[in-house]
């Protein structure tokens, strides 16, 4: 006779999923500023439990319906210590200082140094019992990661505090921020231009009309509004004038899909080098430059 199955194990097994949510808790000792946002579609409101290094929440605490993206934590039997990558989208944050709520853009928040102290809380919560359990709390490791869709942090345990490096940022010539994003704030609008294949263009480079200095259009973006390669977006490697006869010649950094044909139109944006002068004089866009151009390079360091 088959053995019946012990009826314990039974009712275990026929138990729906539970629906565990992230709750993360970000609090800046310095400004005494926080942060709290759910894994969710929903706000989520509750009371986190005790919670080593913080005060007790005395009264139920929202979690605003952010979603967002995190690693399992890695735990290390060495020398190293517990990490975790997190990575939160773009776009506006409810930052709280008591009960006065203020909004700010994750980036800006990240740019103006104001994770660079915080304690961020891990917290799960069971969305069908409405327990919370508190499981772990992190510093931020290095510099965020910014662009204009999201932000990446690397977190490490309170050990790193033993090891962390000094300065933590790193510091370097070029600008960080992505031209013609937000932190950049040039309007692309004012450096597009319009231009049209000639002949003895090829796949890897195209002559044209546009008849401006050597390397004018260097790191621009080039897309082809007509012809066979209709669609198609590259980066440029090169630009040259040529004065007899004046036009230009834009060289690819990959070829195009198919060979352009003379009167093929193309709309080209400018690039950028991420230099403080090209950052003044080609966009006048001195004061939102994020680089550090006047120190000196590791090698000349004494």
């Amino acid at each position: 006779m088959p053995k019946e199955l012990d009826p314990t194990f039974v009712e275990a097994y026929d138990e729906p999923a539970r629906r565990i949510v992230d709750l993360l808790y970000v609090w800046f000792p310095t400004s005494d500023q926080e942060i709290s946002i759910a894994n969710w579609d929903v706000p989520i409101t509750c009371t986190p439990p005790e919670t080593p290094g913080l005060p007790p929440f005395t009264v139920p605490m929202q979690f605003l319906a952010i979603p967002f993206r995190r690693s399992e934590a890695h735990t290390h039997f060495t020398l190293e210590i517990d990490e975790i990558r997190l990575e939160l989208p773009g776009g506006d944050i409810m930052v709280r200082s008591g009960a006065t709520p203020a909004f700010t853009a994750f980036q800006e928040a990240a740019v103006l140094g104001l994770f660079d102290e915080a304690r961020i809380y891990l917290y799960f919560h069971d969305l069908d019992s409405g327990t919370t359990i508190f499981h772990s709390d992190w510093l931020l490791a290095d510099t965020p990661k910014i662009d204009h869709l999201s932000i990446e942090f690397h977190l490490q345990s309170g050990c790193m505090e033993i090891e962390r490096d000094m300065p933590k940022g790193v510091f370097c010539e070029g600008c960080l921020n992505d031209l013609y994003g937000t932190l950049c704030g040039v309007d692309p609008a004012g450096h597009t231009y319009v231009g049209t294949v000639l002949e003895n263009s090829t796949r890897y480079a195209l002559w044209t009309d546009l008849d401006y200095e050597n390397e004018f259009f260097a790191l621009g973006t080039l897309i082809m509004d007509s012809g066979p390669a209709a669609g198609a977006a590259r980066l440029v490697k090169q630009s040259f004038m040529a004065e007899d006869p004046i036009e230009g010649q834009i060289i690819f950094h990959h070829p195009l899909p198919k060979d352009p044909e003379a009167g093929d139109q193309f709309t080209i944006v400018l690039g950028c080098n991420k230099t403080l002068s090209q950052c003044a004089l080609r966009y006048g866009n001195r004061n939102n430059f994020r680089g550090f151009p006047y120190i000196p390079r590791p090698e000349v360091i004494v």
